[in-house]
């Protein structure tokens, strides 16, 4: 029994997340997907650190 796919934002987890109920009829599609905590958060942390190098705080 297919229970879910953990994976970040990335476009192609969404493509593998669409095709696998194809291959894996129990597999519920986007409505088993589960995005990682921990990636998002990175993504943010690099937005955030990425803004901060481009404003001089002195």
């Amino acid at each position: 029994q297919w229970l879910g796919a953990v994976g970040d934002n990335a476009s192609n987890n969404d493509t593998m997340t669409d095709h696998l109920p194809e291959i894996l009829p129990s597999h519920g599609g986007q409505t088993t997907r589960i995005r990682c905590i921990l990636h998002i958060i990175n993504l943010v942390a690099q937005v955030i650190f990425s803004l901060t190098l481009r404003f001089d705080f002195h």
